[in-house]
């Protein structure tokens, strides 16, 4: 883990991984296109898709339920300067949680 990682607040990285997630996968590849970054990363966990798990509550504080399953996409990267990104992302797109991988390991230098 770099230095750096450690000196941003654990709130900071969420937000921006939250957006990563979050953001249609168009939209997201046309900007990552448009930063034309080439970072060179070897892959550590390779992109997959799986299953996870929902969970509900009656009220927001009921004894909690299975509500149902969703799909998400993980990936996790090592960039050459030693800083590792990890991403889940909702649906199947296994592209897009790698690139938010790459994301969020530039992200924390």
């Amino acid at each position: 883990m770099s230095a750096n990682n450690l000196d941003k607040p654990q709130s900071e990285r969420q937000q921006w991984m939250a957006v990563l997630a979050k953001a249609l996968w168009a939209d997201f590849e046309a900007v990552w296109k448009n930063c034309e970054l080439d970072a060179d990363y070897t892959i550590l966990r390779q992109p997959e898709t799986g299953l996870i798990m929902l969970q509900g509550r009656m009220g927001g504080s009921g004894a909690p339920f299975n509500f149902g399953e969703a799909t998400v996409s993980r990936c996790t990267i090592r960039l050459l300067s030693g800083e590792i990104g990890h991403a889940y992302v909702m649906g199947s797109h296994r592209q897009h949680a790698e690139i938010a991988a790459v994301c969020d390991g530039l992200m924390q230098s």
